[in-house]
Formats: C-alpha cells, structure tokens, sequence
C-alpha cells in the first residue's frame, strides 16, 4: 500500500469517528430537552388549513400539500406569589396573578367575558364584569386607569370578588389564605390586625376585615367571615401600569375653535349667557376666550384635565377654585371640565361653572341686568315664571333655573343651572348676595 493511501484511510476512519460522536452528543442533548417543561404556554393556536374551492378538480401534478403548521408557541406572562399581601398577587383558579394586569393578558389564560364587552370607558373609572372559564365564574374589576376615554378592551384587570354562590372560580391570597378554609386567626397571623379590627363578640354573624394601605379605598383586600371561617374575598388595586401612559395635549379642539361669543348679554336667564367686565360668554365657554380677554391665570392648581373629566371631581373637592385676575379684578372658577377624549392642558379646557357673591370685586352680570345688589322683585319680576323658590327660613331665600339633567358618578358630573341667594344668614335685606351659573352642556 502507497503512503499516500494509507494516510488516507486512516483520515476516512477519523472522519467516521468524529461525526458519530457528534450525532451521539445531538442525541443526548435531544433527549434532555424532551424531558424538560416549559414553565407556562399559550393553547396552541387553531390549525391553519388550506382555503380551497369545493368545485375545482385536484391537480395530480401538484406537489403534496404540506401537513397544517401552528404558530411557535409563546408563554404567558409570568406572576410569582409574594408574601407580602401589598403587593396584590392573587390566585384565581389555580393561577397566579399580580394585579393590575391588562385585559390582553388576562384573557390569554383562557377568561372570557360572559357579555360583549362594548361601548367606552372614560378615565379613571372601573366596573365589574362576569368571566368564564371551564365552567368557571369570576367577578372581575376591570377599569381604565388612563387619562383618555378607552374601549372596554383596552381597560386593565384591577381586581377580583367571588360574590356569592354564583361566583365558583376559586380566590387564593397569599400565605394560603383560602375560602371554606382560613379563619380569623389565620388572617390576622399572616397579615396582622385590619384596619376595622374590632372584636367579634358573635362569631356566627357575618364579619368584614379589611386591609387597605393609607385609608385609600381604590386598593383595599376585604374578606367576609362567617362561622369563624372564611367566604369571600374582595381585592382591588386600582393603580396605573406602563400601559396606562398617556400624552397631554396642547391643541384645541374643534369645540374651543368653533366657539363664538354672544353679540350681547340678551334678557333670557335660560341662554347661560353673562356677561363679567364688559365682556359676554355663552357658559360653558373656553378657558381661552378669557385668556383672550386680558384676563390671567393666578392660582393654577392643576396642569391637566384627564379626557371627559370635571376639575372639581378629579381633584376630589368641593368648591375647587381657578382664579383670574386682570389688574385689581378677579373671577372664580369654581369648574373646568375637558370635552375632548384625550386629557388636555386646562388652557384649552372649557369654563362650565363661574361664581360670584357680595364681596368680590368683580360682578356677574345676568341677561336682564340681574347681578349683585339687585332686589328680589327685580329678579322674580324678571324671571319669576322660569325660577324654582328653595326657602330657608332661618337663612336666606334661594333660586334657581335648571335645565337637562344631572349625572353622577366618580369623575364626571352635569349640573346645568343657575342658583341665585337672597340675603345673608340672620340679616335678610332682599337683595342678591350670591350668584353662580353652571354649564356643562353635553353635545
């Protein structure tokens, strides 16, 4: 045998040793990873088939149609259970949950509302909502923690309740606090005393512990006792997530734009029509034709309106006051509110509410010329047929004119009327002291 053969025999020989070491490796490696489980995963997603026509002939010549293919599956997201009850994580029929948490994902675990989930959901308001699955029911908090009017579908999963017998998909706390099971002792082992701890002298009535952090009722964990024992819990955090981010505006709207003032003050009380320091405004008017005006923002105590929201509502008090001044003259603002869907600049928001009473040094006017100082014969002799007469005999007389209707809710009210005081409380002299004019006027 040449030399050169040789070599290459035994090159050959090397060769097969190596790539056989090589497929025994891959197989080993294979059969590791077939044992190995994927933490969670999606349900693979529907079979994809070929559309075809039911009428056309099968072409013989075709190459075979390859077998139907799914799409890689993809995990869910992933929630560990804290100890730490603040943090809102939650069982709920044997998985694990943080919330809040988006919509998106919570159906992706296979929850399905019972009803149609339709129509919009302005800012910062929540409602509870019937899901199923594998025969289950659960009372879910959803919400829209933004500050724009969102579809249902876009809202965030804040919460859970299983709110009677009807309600069977299983609430777990941490620190297995479970339903039918935990007591009070438990409870209060694992998280301490409520803040409505109180004795139970009658272990046999029903009996609330309520856990909240700093007496803020949007994210609280109650749980109903009876029998000693443990049969509903409630939790909620209704606090934003990354998805709730939302860009402010500085444009005006098509409103504010197509906004014209009043040619004049007119002598109908019904048209919401004043007119302050020479000036006429159709109530609600915006912000901007005060500014256009000469008047100048004083105290701004806030930057924004969320979409569709009162300023005296989302800043949560009564009597919530923007002042303007130009020179030694002043008006309050006791409402802004934002038309639009997305949250505004107050700037370009909408004056719904002025006031103004006896010792401010600037006056609103009424049509007819009713305005601080007039007499009541004036004023019913005026409008007396339109107002509605709200005595209080220890007082003053009041009256008003409303129009359309009042709404209630969290963020957003409509209060459409005119209250005007006769009178200061133990010295009535039969003149106007007070006047306000409120105007949300819904399109």
């Amino acid at each position: 045998m040449e030399k050169n053969d040789f070599v290459a025999l035994i090159s050959g020989i090397a060769a097969v040793f190596v790539i056989g070491a090589i497929v025994t490796v891959l197989l080993v490696v294979a059969s590791g990873c077939k044992d190995a489980e994927p933490a969670a995963v999606l349900e693979s997603s529907p079979s994809l088939t070929r559309q075809m026509d039911p009428d056309s002939e099968p072409d013989e010549k075709a190459e075979p149609t390859p077998e139907p293919t799914t799409p890689p599956i993809q995990p869910l997201a992933f929630f560990e259970m804290s100890d730490n009850l603040y943090d809102f994580t939650v069982k709920l029929d044997g998985d694990v949950f943080r919330l809040p948490l988006t919509l998106e994902v919570f159906m992706s675990y296979g929850w399905e509302p019972v009803k149609e989930l339709s129509g919009s959901f302005n800012p910062y308001r929540y409602d509870y909502c019937d899901f199923t699955r594998n025969g289950k029911k659960a009372y879910v908090v959803l919400a829209n923690m933004s500050m724009e009017v969102r579809d249902y579908y876009d809202s965030t999963v804040c919460g859970f309740w299983n709110l009677g017998d009807n309600y069977n998909a299983e609430i777990e706390l941490t620190k297995n606090i479970k339903i039918g099971i935990s007591t009070k002792d438990d409870i209060m082992a694992a998280f301490g005393y409520p803040v409505n701890f109180k004795d139970f002298n009658d272990e046999s009535e029903y009996n609330t512990l309520k856990y909240n952090l700093e007496d803020n009722s949007n994210r609280e964990i109650s749980m109903e006792l009876k029998n000693a024992k443990l049969t509903r819990i409630h939790i909620k955090n209704l606090t934003q997530i990354e998805s709730d981010t939302t860009e402010i505006s500085s444009e005006k709207t098509e409103r504010e734009l197509n906004y014209k003032a009043p040619a004049e003050l007119g002598s109908d009380i019904k048209s919401f029509n004043v007119m302050i320091d020479g000036d006429v405004y159709h109530i609600p008017a915006p912000l901007s034709a005060f500014l256009d005006n000469g008047w100048q923002i004083s105290e701004k105590n806030l930057e924004y309106l969320p979409g569709k929201t009162s300023s005296r509502n989302f800043t949560f008090s009564f009597g919530n006051i923007f002042q303007l001044r130009k020179g030694d003259k002043y008006i309050d603002l006791s409402d802004l509110y934002n038309y639009s869907k997305k949250p505004l600049v107050i700037e370009n928001c909408f004056v719904v509410s002025v006031w103004s009473y006896g010792t401010r040094s600037i006056d609103i006017v009424l049509p007819g010329g009713i305005t601080i100082g007039s007499t009541e014969s004036e004023l019913l002799g005026l409008h007396g047929d339109f107002l509605e007469k709200h005595s209080l005999e220890t007082s003053q007389r009041q009256y008003s004119y409303f129009s359309g209707r009042k709404l209630g809710g969290v963020f957003n009210t409509k209060s459409d009327e005119i209250v005007i005081s006769v009178g200061l409380e133990g010295d009535y002299t039969g003149k106007i002291t007070t006047i306000t004019v409120s105007n949300q006027e819904e399109e």
